[in-house]
């Protein structure tokens, strides 16, 4: 939820950075940075203030965003520390076959959509309800009610290999060796900003910018015959994050339309990144290191998977990748 409707005016903006800053003083979750009262949508050392909404895709993208690895990424950078175990295993005799990542296509048209306060798109609404979006395999081995019946077929060509005793020994004895593998676990290491980061979920309320679009959701939803919860009034009474049926799925609708007709998704976004803003005048220099590892790391990452398909498991076609 660090991730565009970038509104010409944003009703309230410069109150949103002014108050969020006067809030943070006495917030000691988070970083106690003073910052002068700036609006959103400048910058600090090259670092862009802004919540960038696309509906499209159903990502929402804030500052600390710029500086994380996307779905795809992180894919290939962890099937990159996992090939590098595979190497090890080889070079020493064992033939222990990664799993790749699954096409891209289904980190850039779905683990790249993301709940924010909830459902926020009508694409999102009307596919998954209230349930996080995933893949149906996701579904089905979560067990979402509603999703997939069947088990789908797998994701890879699995390996039928049996390792003896030495062998295990031999893959255990990759699994602590650093090298290449390290380098690619540093771009995923957590990262000092976002140490004792708040969940904005469990401290809106100690933001008025944050209250004022709540309240004006969970209005327009009680208008619309739906019952906000008390503790989380952005979800109406009987919606269930592990069910997809017709009514969870107009339920659904019926909330995205309400957070469409308040700016409820921008407005919250907005109060986040003014949440974010001590903390990126604080590490603004490391955001930018890290991100050069971050990069460096997977364009590594990503040649070594292209030129060792070998130490990979086939993905499999009939589940619909390429």
């Amino acid at each position: 939820m660090w991730s565009s409707n970038n509104y010409v005016a944003r009703m309230g903006s410069i109150a949103v950075a002014v108050g969020v800053v006067a809030a943070l003083s006495g917030c000691s979750s988070v970083d106690e940075t003073v910052v002068e009262p700036m609006e959103i949508g400048s910058t600090i050392n090259g670092i862009e203030l802004t919540a960038e909404l696309d509906p499209q895709v159903g990502s929402v993208t804030l500052p600390f965003d710029q500086f994380a690895p996307t779905p795809w990424e992180e894919a290939v950078l962890t099937a990159g520390i996992s090939g590098t175990l595979s190497q090890c295993a080889l070079d020493k005799g064992v033939v222990f076959r990664s799993k790749p990542p699954v096409d891209q296509s289904i980190y850039e048209e779905i683990y790249s959509s993301e709940h924010y306060f909830g459902p926020w798109t009508q694409g999102q609404a009307a596919r998954w309800g209230f349930v996080t979006p995933q893949h149906d395999a996701d579904l089905f081995y979560n067990g979402v009610d509603g999703g997939p019946t069947e088990a789908p077929e797998p994701m890879y060509a699995l390996d039928e290999q049996e390792y003896s005793g030495t062998d295990e020994e031999i893959i255990d004895e990759c699994r602590a060796l650093s090298g290449q593998a390290e380098k690619y676990q540093s771009a995923l290491a957590a990262v000092p900003w976002a140490v004792d980061y708040p969940l904005y979920e469990e401290v809106w309320r100690d933001f008025d910018n944050a209250e004022s679009a709540v309240d004006d959701l969970a209005q327009c939803l009680t208008q619309r015959g739906l019952t906000p919860v008390d503790e989380e009034p952005w979800w109406p009474l009987g919606a269930r994050a592990d069910r997809i049926d017709e009514e969870q799925i107009s339920m659904a609708l019926t909330v995205v339309e309400c957070k469409e007709s308040v700016n409820f998704t921008q407005r919250m976004a907005d109060v986040e990144v003014a949440i974010q803003m001590p903390m990126v005048k604080k590490y603004a220099q490391e955001m930018h290191a890290h991100k050069d590892v971050l990069d460096e790391a997977f364009t590594e990452a990503s040649d070594f998977l292209a030129k060792n398909p070998d130490l990979y498991l086939s993905r499999n076609p009939a589940s619909g990748q390429e």
